[in-house]
């Protein structure tokens, strides 16, 4: 392992990869020489995963509701379209007021999903910025 030009201390052990694995902050802790008996750094240590697993919490639900939201735009777009062609249907063969009864249904469903849609994209850019703030 004795490497010319690498000093030994920048060899990463097994060891080490295992200890990242299971927690990148306390493998960081250990190769800056803090001590894991040290109560300050321990308690900084719970507090920091606290944080991390709140921030990670959090990107994960406004990526939920991001995708309930695009599930609700799709189901609505659909709905609008098929009335919007049962409103042609009938116009053809009906009278205008029941034309415009299922335009105007057809209307209302379209502007609900489009409000579907903003909402998706709002929490679609909340997630991005949580990611992008916590790195994750």
């Amino acid at each position: 392992m004795d490497e010319p030009g690498i000093p030994s201390e920048e060899y990463i052990s097994a060891g080490e990869l295992e200890k990242y694995g299971y927690c990148p902050l306390s493998w960081w802790y250990s190769r800056q020489g803090v001590e894991e008996t040290d109560r300050k750094v321990l308690d900084k240590g719970v507090r920091d995963h606290k944080e991390v697993d709140r921030q990670v919490k959090l990107v994960e639900e406004y990526e939920d509701a991001s995708k309930e939201a695009e599930t609700s735009v799709a189901i609505f777009s659909i709905v609008a379209t098929v009335l919007a062609i049962v409103a042609l249907a009938i116009s053809v063969f009906q009278t205008a007021e029941w034309s415009y009864a299922t335009i105007s249904l057809g209307l209302v469903w379209l502007l609900a999903a489009s409000m579907f849609l903003y909402v998706s994209l709002k929490n679609t850019e909340r997630a991005i910025k949580a990611r992008s703030k916590t790195g994750i």
